[in-house]
């Protein structure tokens, strides 16, 4: 579900997560997986998403390198 953020942060988990969300903060840790071509500029990512967001500190983030196939193809032909 996206919406955009209002002045009560608190709304974000409470329209997910309903009433489980009240009182909690949910949102301490959040593990999230993305895919960029290897061309894109992380960095900048990640401090376009920690504005974004309002975080005071940088983001985490580590970088696999995945082989530049053509993936729908190479997992039909295990078919």
């Amino acid at each position: 579900i996206f919406r955009e953020p209002g002045n009560n942060k608190e709304d974000w988990a409470t329209i997910i997560c309903g009433d489980a969300a009240v009182g909690k903060n949910v949102w301490r840790r959040c593990d999230v997986t993305a895919h960029f071509p290897a061309s894109f500029d992380l960095l900048n990512i990640a401090e376009s998403i920690r504005v974004a967001f309002e975080l005071d500190v940088a983001l985490r983030f580590e970088v696999d390198n995945v082989p530049d196939l053509d993936w729908v193809r190479h997992v039909q032909s295990s078919w």
